[in-house]
């Protein structure tokens, strides 16, 4: 393999999947797969190259987890990489979040669609802001129906947990969308009028 990379001046070598290259290999071991990826890493530098390495992530609860955490086995595999980015897909559900992390790009978070027409995925941008603005437009759209709501009612209305509801209420209170108000031990919420 080396006197391939050497003779044909790879930019870019592709590990898929990591599983499947080192069968039999105890990948919980520290000892064994932090070497291995050492020795890619030091492979790519002294050769000028990058090495893509994909691998599986647990599913974690939710629709996006951590991608250093998620990694499968041991965390020697994230520790050496430079960059680690994750895919999480919800099954039945269209797009996806890619979030990466690394010691060379900011943490990103992107909201992707598929495009079919070329086969790409394409970013829809910040995945917080989208996903907190749709959360936000669901507990408006509720108020309009319940008019005025305590934060149980608007949770159960939007299918959301009390404590993700409650935070984005005060987001909104926040911003001054909602105003809230307290009839002894209850509070109140209802949609500021536009």
């Amino acid at each position: 393999m080396m006197i391939q990379i050497e003779s044909k001046d790879y930019r870019l070598i592709v590990i898929d999947t990591l599983s499947r290259a080192i069968l039999g290999v105890d990948q919980n071991d520290p000892t064994v797969i932090g070497p291995i990826m050492a020795n890619l890493q030091s492979l790519g530098q002294w050769h000028n190259l990058a090495i893509l390495v994909i691998d599986h992530i647990r599913k974690p609860i939710g629709v996006a987890g951590d991608p250093i955490d998620d990694i499968m086995a041991s965390t020697s595999k994230t520790a050496i990489a430079d960059t680690i980015l994750a895919l999480y897909k919800e099954q039945g559900k269209p797009g996806a979040i890619l979030t990466g992390r690394g010691r060379d790009i900011d943490d990103l978070n992107l909201k992707l669609r598929f495009d079919r027409e070329t086969c790409c995925w394409q970013s829809d941008g910040d995945a917080g802001q989208i996903a907190l603005t749709e959360r936000r437009v669901e507990i408006l759209n509720a108020l309009d129906d319940l008019h005025t709501a305590q934060l149980q009612q608007i949770a159960t209305m939007i299918g959301q947990p009390k404590s993700n509801t409650y935070n984005r209420l005060q987001d909104l209170y926040n911003a001054g969308l909602v105003k809230r108000y307290a009839v002894g031990n209850n509070v109140y919420y209802e949609r500021v009028d536009n």
